[in-house]
């Protein structure tokens, strides 16, 4: 199944949501030039539904970043674009989406592709294993 319903939420009302255990693995497609204008973190799935997942992204003072759902390259993408923003502190913004199946059994990956403020691309993606599978 494809992504669905990217929702940003409301930092002061957070649904209640459960930890991935374990957590998933992230990888930034240079590892040799880390990404400092936007980053993510995965928060876990939610209490009332495990295909919701719920994650943050933690955009750099001057940025702003636009998230859609891209399931042209994958079923699992997600682009970023970032643009320049008067926020003189880093922002942190919430969202949700739906992976269409249980995210706290099922193994999964998520690519968050940007288009940063430069005119340079990159990808973060985050793997997770269900439970009793090898960790890479």
């Amino acid at each position: 199944m494809a992504l669905s319903s990217l929702t940003q939420l409301l930092a002061g009302s957070l649904p209640r949501y459960t930890a991935y255990n374990p957590a998933p693995t992230s990888q930034y497609s240079n590892p040799n030039k880390p990404e400092t204008e936007v980053s993510f973190t995965i928060l876990g799935y939610l209490n009332t539904n495990a295909n919701v997942m719920v994650f943050q992204v933690n955009d750099a003072a001057n940025t702003g970043s636009s998230l859609t759902i891209d399931n042209s390259k994958s079923t699992n993408d997600i682009t970023v674009a970032d643009s320049n923003s008067p926020n003189v502190l880093s922002v942190s913004t919430y969202y949700s989406v739906d992976f269409g199946f249980n995210t706290s059994v099922k193994d999964w990956s998520i690519s968050f592709d940007i288009n940063l403020k430069d005119g340079t691309t990159g990808s973060w993606v985050f793997t997770k294993k269900k439970i009793g599978d090898e960790q890479f």
